[in-house]
């Protein structure tokens, strides 16, 4: 269980504030019976002397009048209003009452009942018995009971209701996972009012927005390059025509760059919109430089120094890419004849060659049409970098850059070799 996680926070305050309550319920309630205990014995010294007392000094003939003047009754028979009655101070008196009262309590002269509203005492003599009642004024440990399961009951209520109210925070959680992995989670409309309500529906206005945006942004980048196609391809056919000179070449060449945009911004909508899916299969990186070395029309493939060994779970066709645009860069930019390819165990490939330092740091080069040195990145669009950390993302691999002694250091890692199983999020 995470455990900065919200709710394990609230269920960790939950325990603990539950474990306080059932100390302190049971605290109260130990303490309760310790103060009927003690309110008991009180009350029983006081009216054993006072009834004796009576019992001493009265006559049989006034003895009920006399009792009852004194708030107390006379009772012929315990049976008819205790039917279960609870004995107290039995076996074993507590040593506070002295040594009278305690002798006849355990020798049966005297004894003492309870049912919760009033106190009976029975006193036997030789001869008769009487069983005098009073009221009795105790706390109701019963009732502190009640209140005690209220009180949990309560807490327990309110410990529900909030986690109910933080619950949409899961579902408001795997939305936001889901959108940035370029997914449109389903509607988050809530028709609450609290807090977490109101962030849900400001997230789904957004997320609608966003949708609407990228719908229309996609539209217009599909558009423009299907428009433009057809005047490219109507330019190079006008070109084909023209004698060969100067201006036919830079009319073709002007051409080719144009389409090699289209390609690169079709690739760029390409990624952006999520619009593909890694299909990986085994694949040698040595293959790849082989193919993207044909893929830019080079004389003679670039040489690695990767192993037969060094083979991975790429895509071939995305893998392609990213490294056909890390030797096109380092043809472009870094001095000839001084690219190495150089792959390591656990996924890692290394692209180093001599070069002037970056004009720019790598970070703002990996977005789109960033350029690192406008006077000598005239013949690149800035999309180069973005693609490749585009393709590599969805590898769940990532390119790092450092400059050392002259040199750039363009390293792949997290490549998944070959040996081990693929692993998706998807």
């Amino acid at each position: 269980m995470n455990r900065h996680s919200l709710f394990f926070r609230l269920n960790l305050l939950f325990l603990t504030a539950l474990g306080i309550l059932l100390w302190l319920g049971f605290t109260a309630y130990r303490e309760s019976q310790r103060t009927r205990e003690e309110t008991l014995q009180k009350s029983f010294l006081f009216h054993e002397k006072q009834i004796r007392r009576i019992l001493l000094e009265t006559p049989r003939s006034l003895l009920s009048p006399r009792l009852q003047s004194r708030g107390y009754e006379l009772l012929p028979t315990l049976a008819d209003e205790l039917p279960v009655p609870r004995r107290l101070f039995s076996p074993h008196p507590p040593p506070i009452f002295g040594k009278n009262i305690n002798e006849r309590l355990k020798d049966g002269r005297l004894k003492v009942y309870e049912n919760g509203q009033r106190l009976y005492l029975v006193f036997r003599g030789p001869h008769n018995q009487h069983i005098i009642a009073t009221d009795l004024h105790t706390p109701d440990i019963h009732q502190t009971l009640l209140y005690g399961l209220a009180v949990l009951l309560l807490f327990v209520a309110l410990y529900l209701s909030i986690r109910g109210t933080l619950q949409p925070l899961k579902k408001l959680s795997r939305a936001i996972e889901r959108f940035g992995d370029g997914e449109i989670p389903d509607s988050l409309r809530s028709d609450k009012k609290d807090e977490i309500a109101t962030i849900a529906n400001r997230f789904d206005e957004a997320i609608r927005k966003i949708q609407a945006m990228r719908e229309a942004r996609n539209l217009f980048m599909r558009n423009i390059m299907h428009e433009l196609k057809t005047p490219i391809t109507k330019g190079k056919l006008s070109v084909a025509l023209i004698d060969e000179s100067e201006e036919e070449q830079v009319l073709r060449r002007a051409f080719e760059r144009m389409e090699e945009l289209i390609a690169q911004l079709a690739e760029v909508e390409r990624f952006t919109s999520k619009s593909f899916s890694v299909n990986p299969v085994p694949y040698s990186m040595d293959t790849l430089v082989q193919e993207a070395s044909a893929r830019l029309f080079l004389p003679k493939p670039i040489p690695s120094e990767c192993e037969e060994e060094h083979t991975y779970m790429v895509d071939k066709e995305l893998m392609t890419i990213v490294v056909k645009n890390l030797i096109d860069n380092a043809l472009k930019y870094g001095k000839e004849g001084s690219l190495r390819i150089v792959c390591e165990e656990g996924g890692t490939v290394h692209f180093e060659n001599e070069g002037a330092p970056l004009r720019a740091p790598f970070e703002k080069l990996i977005e789109p049409f960033a350029k690192g040195d406008p006077g000598e990145s005239r013949d690149s669009f800035g999309l180069g970098l973005y693609i490749i950390h585009a393709i590599l993302q969805a590898h769940d691999a990532r390119l790092n850059h450092r400059y050392e002694a002259g040199r750039h250091i363009f390293t792949i890692e997290g490549l998944k070799p070959a040996r081990s199983p693929w692993r998706s999020d998807d």
